[in-house]
């Protein structure tokens, strides 16, 4: 049974985290299940984090333990998680013996993750397999999508189209989730970069130039960098939801381009009809 909004409990003051999908089977066992596109420094942390909340919401004052049911996290990565490791795509985590891996505490909390650009790169796939993984790493690949001949691929695709027909709402919604997303992430990361950047520097200078200016220089260094990372991001994303090809040329006029000509772009990409309306000048 999936469950409402794909949403965990929180308590009064706690964090409140949304999954892409929350699943109870028939033994009551929990799923959560992930779709990771992009690559995120904090993302073991925050499955971990995951898988532990899944455990601890289930009881309450009174209820023994024998009522907890297994957590089982589900992570499809469209990115190698263990680029050291090129030959296995498909990781089963659990609380295992590190001297004697076949003895397992117990299988309340699992994690699967599964590599999906490295399994499409080893092959040796069920055909529908294959057609899953095809789905989602080349979804905006019109001639991909053709393709695709496993039946429940087929009538998801016509569900995503009939759920995506309202353009104008769609396009809203993702600009304001990407750019939320994105900015958010690239201006952590520059933050801290810039931290670092910045003690560096000012160790280098000595006492009389002073450890903080340094630093303040390297934070706001970082966070102008942050920003103008984070629009590159969703002006690449969302010219791709909408034209499913960005010219070579364009993609380094966008990436050599200062912060205010990224931002104009980015609210002329739901009124263009062609992306080269957007680009044929300078701005």
């Amino acid at each position: 049974m999936i469950q409402p909004s794909g949403r965990l409990p929180r308590h009064v003051n706690g964090k409140r985290i949304v999954m892409d999908i929350l699943v109870r089977d028939a033994t009551e066992a929990l799923f959560i299940i992930e779709m990771q596109v992009r690559r995120e420094e904090p993302w073991p942390e925050r499955n971990v984090y995951y898988l532990a909340r899944g455990l601890s919401e289930q009881l309450q004052a009174g209820q023994n333990y024998d009522g907890l049911r297994p957590v089982i996290g589900i992570s499809l990565l469209a990115h190698d998680l263990f680029p050291e490791h090129p030959q296995q795509a498909l990781w089963r985590l659990a609380l295992r013996d590190e001297q004697t891996p076949a003895v397992c505490f117990k299988e309340a909390l699992q994690l699967h993750i599964m590599e999906l650009p490295k399994a499409e790169r080893l092959g040796g796939l069920p055909p529908e397999l294959h057609a899953w993984i095809a789905c989602l790493l080349h979804n905006l690949d019109e001639a991909a999508m053709k393709q695709i001949t496993h039946p429940p691929v087929q009538e998801t695709l016509q569900h995503l189209q009939t759920l995506s027909a309202d353009e104008k709402l769609r396009w809203a919604a993702l600009q304001r989730d990407i750019a939320m997303l994105d900015e958010r992430t690239a201006l952590n990361r520059a933050t801290r970069k810039g931290v670092e950047q910045g003690l560096a520097q000012g160790l280098q200078k000595g006492r009389e130039e002073g450890l903080q200016k340094g630093i303040q220089q390297g934070i706001q260094q970082g966070q102008e960098q942050g920003r103008q990372a984070a629009l590159q991001t969703m002006l690449n994303q969302l010219l791709l939801r909408k034209f499913s090809h960005i010219p070579a040329p364009i993609q380094a006029r966008i990436a050599t381009a200062d912060l205010l000509t990224l931002q104009q772009w980015t609210m002329q990409v739901l009124d263009a009809e062609r992306i080269e309306d957007m680009f044929e000048s300078p701005l």
